[in-house]
């Protein structure tokens, strides 16, 4: 399976976007937020995953962030640029951030594009 996935747009003349294509769950335990990703991230889930992310940075209970990305199935390249934006929030706020479990492939995006570097990466 391509890691690489492209998203289908929404039908002609529709008005509303697509519905994402990633689920997203956050769970705390003491001051690690952990946000669990589903499906393959496209543009409009990596939105949706950026506005999340902010919110959880922002939590008083948060110390660390961990993005945990094995059931991720499919990642565009647009999207994956949350994760640095991210870590930049969480950096100027003090608060740990990391990607848990990314797939190989996603592993072979990040470093290919020198963002693993920026990046606190558990395999």
């Amino acid at each position: 399976m391509a890691l690489l996935e492209r998203a289908e747009g929404p039908a002609a003349g529709s008005t509303t976007p697509p519905p994402p294509r990633v689920r997203f769950a956050v769970s705390h335990a003491v001051s690690t937020a952990v946000v669990t990703l589903h499906g393959v991230l496209d543009d409009r889930g990596g939105e949706l995953l950026a506005s999340l992310l902010r919110d959880v940075i922002d939590d008083v209970r948060t110390g660390v962030v961990v993005v945990d990305l094995r059931d991720v199935s499919g990642v565009e390249l647009s999207a994956v640029e949350v994760f640095t934006a991210a870590s930049g929030w969480a950096r100027r706020k003090a608060i740990g951030f990391r990607l848990f479990g990314p797939p190989a492939a996603l592993s072979d995006m990040l470093t290919e594009t020198w963002l693993s570097g920026e990046l606190d990466i558990v395999p």
